[in-house]
C-alpha cells in the first residue's frame, strides 16, 4: 500500500486488519507527481518483496 500521508496510511492499514485479519501489509510513503518517488517506491517494493501478486491503482479526481 503506498500514500502520501503516512499517518492516514497506517489508519487505513488498522482499519484492513481490523476488518481481516490480515497481518501482512506494508505502507510506503510516496508522492505520485515526483517521477523521482515513483522510481524509489518501485526500487522499495523491488527491495523488500519475492513479488508483487495485486496491483491496484485507485485515482481520485476533483471536478468543479
Amino acid at each position: 500500500m503506498h500514500g502520501r500521508n503516512s499517518l492516514r496510511g497506517e489508519k487505513v492499514q488498522e482499519e484492513i486488519y481490523c476488518t481481516t485479519g490480515n497481518i501482512c501489509r506494508r505502507f510506503f510513503q510516496t508522492e505520485l507527481s515526483s517521477a523521482k518517488d515513483i522510481q524509489k517506491l518501485a526500487d522499495q517494493i523491488k527491495e523488500s518483496q519475492d513479488r508483487l501478486d495485486v496491483l491496484i491503482n485507485n485515482a481520485g479526481t476533483f471536478q468543479q
